[in-house]
């Protein structure tokens, strides 16, 4: 199999395209530079031309070169990842033009919290999240149902902290809706799979909904605020929403609101990273209701177990269940 194509990917270990990259830094530094000049040109500089010359500058840039210096000294003792001689962990050589790319963004400095702090990563962001959709055979088109949506974390840990998270607000969404409704007392007619009236649904039926079960649950009961409800009107129905929200409550309290319901098990291969330990210690689900699922040989999930397991979990719920 021909690997050429993989020859410019990595600085290489013994830095072999050393030549590369430090061209490709000092043009994409230069232009950023030069973006940062031709930005309001006429503005007085922060930094007077004759700041160089002065010696508490001097002083800070001599400190900062010698501690930077020091710092790559020590990073010497670190794991040689790059080199194929080590192969004992997970991580291995930076990918080149991620690696440039990152140098190149962190110029700019950008804030993904909001297109008006990020347009252009944002944008990016986004884009990603399709490419990864796609990959997986996931809808795109956000004219279409269920459409695909995600973003960018900073690595797998978070990525399953908010996996975690997202699918406990949304499982137990219904909950706090229906006790929205008995407070505020609207009537907002039947809805939802068993098409009846929100406060006639019991607390097993309400999280046990499909997450597309909540998410047009969720629409559907916005519609009708909209019809119904003025806009203070509005406000006080998605405040008493909030106010019964299990990220509102807390675990502790949400579940003696709703004895009905159990503290959600989650299935994992028993493989699983560690970082899903962490995640339920993090939201407050505890790890006893981690379940493993066993593996094969090739650490591929074993159905048979999971069809066990799942079982398992059925008839415990059966016998505990209150009437």
């Amino acid at each position: 199999m021909d690997l050429n194509f993989l020859r410019p990917c990595f600085l290489g270990p013994q830095a072999e395209n050393a030549e590369l990259l430090e061209q490709l830094l000092l043009e994409l530094v230069r232009d950023h530079c030069f973006w940062r000049r031709n930005f309001h040109s006429d503005d007085a500089p922060a930094v007077p031309p004759g700041a160089a010359h002065d010696p508490e500058y001097a002083e800070f840039a001599s400190r900062m070169i010698k501690e930077l210096r020091s710092l790559g000294a020590e990073l010497k003792r670190a794991v040689p990842f790059y080199s194929p001689r080590y192969v004992g962990h997970m991580s291995a050589d930076l990918l080149l033009p991620a690696f440039i790319a990152r140098v190149m963004t962190t110029l700019y400095n950008p804030n993904n919290v909001s297109e008006e702090a990020a347009p252009i990563t944002l944008e990016k962001e986004l884009e990603v999240g399709e490419q990864l959709a796609r990959m997986f055979g996931m809808e795109c088109d956000d004219r279409r149902e269920p459409c695909a949506w995600g973003h960018l974390t900073s690595g797998g840990t978070v990525a399953n902290y908010e996996a975690l998270w997202n699918l406990r607000s949304v499982k137990l969404y219904p909950l706090a809706l229906a006790a929205a409704v008995r407070r505020t007392e609207l009537d907002f007619g039947p809805v939802g799979p068993l098409a009846k009236p929100l406060t006639d649904y019991k607390d097993v039926e309400l999280v046990h909904f499909t997450i597309q079960q909540v998410i047009e649950l969720r629409n559907a009961i916005a519609l009708r605020v909209r019809d119904l409800c003025d806009a203070a009107g509005t406000r006080a129905f998605s405040q008493a929403v909030r106010d019964r929200r299990i990220e509102t409550l807390g675990t502790a309290e949400f579940f003696r609101e709703h004895v009905s319901v159990t503290p959600p098990r989650v299935l994992v291969p028993a493989s699983a990273h560690y970082s899903w330990e962490k995640g339920m210690k993090v939201l407050g689900l505890g790890t006893a209701s981690l379940v493993p699922v066993a593996v094969d040989d090739p650490m591929r999930l074993d159905p048979p177990d999971l069809a066990r397991t799942l079982q398992t979990d059925v008839d415990e719920a059966v016998a505990t269940a209150i009437p």
